[in-house]
C-alpha cells in the first residue's frame, strides 16, 4: 500500500467500526477507537506507518522456540523485508495487550486490513492457528499465502485436523498454497512466491 503515505483516521475509524459486532454499544466503539488511534497514527510509534508506506508481508505462525518454529518465521521475515521499499514483521511486532484481548484483536485485524501480502507458516497442528486460518481464508483469501510443512523430522506425514485442512483446501485450490519439508525448501518457496521475477 506504498501509495498511501498518510494514514485516514476516517477510514480507519470506518474499518475500525466494520470489526465491532452489532450490539457493541456505540460509546464502547468510541473508546476503543480513540484507543486505536495512537496506534495508528503516533508518528513515534512503530505499529501502522511502514505498513502503510511500503509493500507489507504479515508473517504468522507458531512461535514455538523449543521447535525452531520462531526462527524459521524471522528468516522468512527478513527474506521479505531485504528488497528495498518492503517491511515484513511478525505479529508480535504489533503491540498487542493480553489483558485486552478485543483491543488486540481490532489492532490485529487493521493490521490484516492494511498489509499488503499474509504469509502464514504452518508446521503442525496446534489449533491455536485456526483462528488466522479463518481470517486469511474468509476475508484476505486474495493476499494470502500458505506455507505447509508436509513431514516432521523422522519423515512421517503431519496430520493437520479436519476443519485446518478445510482451510488448506481452499488456499490449495486457488494456487495459494506450496508444501515444504526444509527450510531450504520453505525460503525458496517463498522466494519464488513473492520476490522472484
Amino acid at each position: 500500500m506504498a501509495e498511501d503515505k498518510d494514514p485516514d483516521i476516517d477510514k480507519v475509524r470506518e474499518r475500525l467500526l466494520g470489526h465491532v459486532p452489532d450490539g457493541i454499544p456505540p460509546q464502547e466503539a468510541t473508546d476503543l477507537l480513540r484507543e486505536v488511534r495512537e496506534f495508528v497514527v503516533e508518528e513515534d510509534t512503530w505499529e501502522l506507518i511502514p505498513v502503510l508506506e511500503y509493500e507489507s508481508y504479515l508473517v504468522l505462525g507458531s512461535y514455538d522456540e523449543e521447535s525452531s518454529e520462531k526462527e524459521r518465521l524471522e528468516k522468512i521475515s527478513e527474506v521479505l523485508g531485504t528488497p528495498e521499499g518492503t517491511h515484513a514483521f511478525l505479529l508480535e511486532e504489533v503491540e498487542l495487550k493480553e489483558d485486552r484481548p478485543e483491543l488486540s484483536r481490532y489492532k490485529f485485524k487493521l493490521v490484516a486490513d492494511y498489509s499488503d501480502h499474509l504469509v502464514g507458516v504452518f508446521e503442525r497442528e496446534y489449533g491455536g492457528e485456526t483462528h488466522e486460518l479463518t481470517l486469511m481464508s474468509e476475508e484476505y483469501l486474495e493476499k494470502s499465502r500458505v506455507f505447509v510443512r508436509e513431514s516432521d523430522l523422522d519423515g512421517d506425514k503431519i496430520e493437520y485436523g479436519w476443519m485446518t485442512e478445510g482451510f488448506f483446501y481452499d488456499f490449495e485450490k486457488t494456487g495459494r498454497l506450496r508444501y515444504w519439508d526444509d527450510v531450504k525448501e520453505l525460503i525458496e518457496a517463498v522466494y519464488e512466491e513473492y520476490l522472484e521475477g
